[in-house]
């Protein structure tokens, strides 16, 4: 029973953060998932990103979970993540179309809108892995 109440939370709290980050200045990207980058650089549009590959667990077992952050200049010049994504095995694509499906307005095949938010996830298929990307309406 102990093991299950731990998937549940860690599931909980690997949903309910991935959509916490949309908004956080890069300082606070930083503070939350570290130092210890898989990338960082510019991207083809000018855009500042820095890209995490992390252990993850769910009930399909432990495997790599890839998270980026796109961030652009606020007028004050801070560094806000305006764009997240997330790369996960294919394994996952049921969770997150459940736990969107459960919680949020369906706008189309593969999108959903937080109205309180207003911010909108695309849940795709990529290179035979499940992506989530996540931005502001």
């Amino acid at each position: 029973m102990k093991s299950a109440s731990l998937l549940i939370f860690v599931l909980w709290f690997g949903l309910h953060s991935a959509n916490a980050q949309v908004g956080y200045s890069r300082d606070e990207v930083i503070s939350k998932f570290g130092n210890d980058f898989f990338k960082t650089g510019v991207s083809d549009i000018g855009e500042q990103y820095i890209i995490y590959k992390m252990q993850d667990t769910s009930a399909s077992g432990i495997y790599t979970k890839t998270m980026g952050f796109y961030f652009k200049k606020s007028e004050s010049g801070t560094l806000y993540c305006n764009e997240q994504f997330i790369m996960e095995p294919l394994s996952e694509l049921k969770k997150w179309v459940d736990y969107l499906n459960g919680k949020f307005e369906k706008i189309s095949e593969k999108e959903y809108r937080d109205k309180a938010s207003k911010i909108i996830y695309r849940v795709s298929i990529i290179d035979n892995q499940c992506s989530v990307r996540i931005w502001y309406e």
